[in-house]
This record gives C-alpha cells, structure tokens and sequence, in this order.
C-alpha cells in the first residue's frame, strides 16, 4: 500500500506540428490532464481536459540561422463528440475548442517580420479530429490557432497556426 497517491496524473502525451502562412514554424510536446467526472451533457459534449505544452517557434525561412522563441501554454478544452460506427470499424469523431493563456519567451523572432508587443499571449484553437483504439487511446486531429494579446496592447499583428495533432492515452 502507497502512502503517496498523485493528486493529478497525466493521462495523454500530446506532439504536434505546426506551420503560419508566413512567419513560423512550430514543434510542441504537451499532456493532457484528464478531468474525473466530468460526464457527457445531452449534446455529447463535455469540459474534457486541461493541457500543458511547450512549443519551439522557428523562423520559417532561414532555418540556418538558428533563430527561435519558445513558447509555454495552459488552456481548458471544450470537446463535442459522436460515436461513428460502420461495419469496419468504430471511431469518436469530434469537434473541440479552447481558450488559453501563454507565454513566449521573445516578442519577435529576429530575421521575420513578427512582432509583437507582449510576452503573454492568448491562444485560441478550434480543431476537428478522431480518438480511436481499443480505449480510443489514439487522437488524430488538426488543430486552427490563433495567438495575440487581445488588443491590450498594440502592435498586435496576432499569428494563425494549421496544427496537426498526434496523442496517445496511458
């Protein structure tokens, strides 16, 4: 018998892969907590999970240079989704959507023209994707985000990512 039980425990390592359509492109490792009675509301939706991640941004023209910002995020995620059966297979198709707070560690990755004038960003994503496996242990998704600092502050030129998502359940 332990006398130590974890008070939180990860339940999904999360890697991504992401690109804007002019300044960067980004890495990420996060994990997922898992929230414990969290029940499904009558639409199949449910307050699912709050993730961690830490993210590389890379200047997505000069990779010779070396130039990057990290960037540390936390965001409640917000999941509808249906069980999708055919005759081969069975899957839980979903849409999801958060809002988070993050952190990067430069205001402008030094050769882009990216700039922007706080640190501290919010970071909102919509994504589609499909959980599947035995447990439905495996995600597939991909992932629209946005960063900026909400207008509190200008110049606020906001960065739009297309994310594709791989995680795996414990």
């Amino acid at each position: 018998m332990s006398l130590f039980k974890p008070a939180v425990a990860i339940d999904r390592l999360v890697i991504e892969g992401g690109t804007s359509r002019k300044w960067v492109d980004m890495a990420r490792i996060g994990w997922q907590i898992e929230f414990p009675n969290r029940g499904q509301g009558p639409c199949g939706c449910d307050f699912s999970y709050v993730e961690f991640d830490v993210a590389k941004w890379m200047d997505k023209h000069d990779r010779i240079s070396g130039d990057y910002l990290w960037e540390v995020g936390v965001k409640p995620v917000f999941r509808l989704q249906r069980l999708i059966v055919t005759p081969w297979f069975a899957v839980k198709g979903f849409l999801e959507g958060s809002v988070g707070i993050h952190y990067i560690s430069e205001k402008s990755i030094d050769n882009t023209a990216y700039y922007t004038s706080t640190q501290y960003q919010f970071g909102e994503h919509l994504a589609y994707g499909f959980a599947f496996g035995k447990n439905n242990e495996f995600v597939i998704m991909q992932r629209f985000q946005h960063f900026s600092n909400g207008n509190t502050v200008y110049p606020n030129p906001g960065l739009n990512l297309r994310i594709t998502h791989i995680s795996y359940s414990f």
